[in-house]
């Protein structure tokens, strides 16, 4: 499980790469490509949360794994916090750009 977080951290990375490098993509599925991106956020901190609260509950578990798992998902965020901010800049300058 550690495993697929880890996975969906990376996969998260190169779609934010494809996100930016490809200005096609933004304009035929970007909108897309980046709800995708939060369902799998979602996903992954919904699994973190569930092995947090195995582990304090009924000490299922790996403490390492499950602090893993949390440090993922914070990177997915931070990840998404950047995508956002870089689609708000762009946004900003198109809007400031003279026709």
């Amino acid at each position: 499980m550690e495993l697929a977080a880890a996975g969906q951290v990376t996969a998260l990375a190169k779609s934010n790469l494809s996100l930016e490098g490809n200005q096609s993509a933004a304009k035929t599925g970007g909108a897309d490509q980046f709800a995708a991106l939060f369902d799998q956020m979602s996903g992954a901190e919904n699994s973190a949360q569930n092995a947090v609260y195995k582990l304090l509950t009924t000490g299922e578990g790996n403490a390492s794994d499950v602090l893993i798992q949390m440090k993922s998902v914070e990177s997915q965020m931070k990840t998404a916090a950047v995508v956002r901010d870089n689609v708000i800049e762009n946004y900003k300058q198109l809007l400031n750009t003279q026709i």
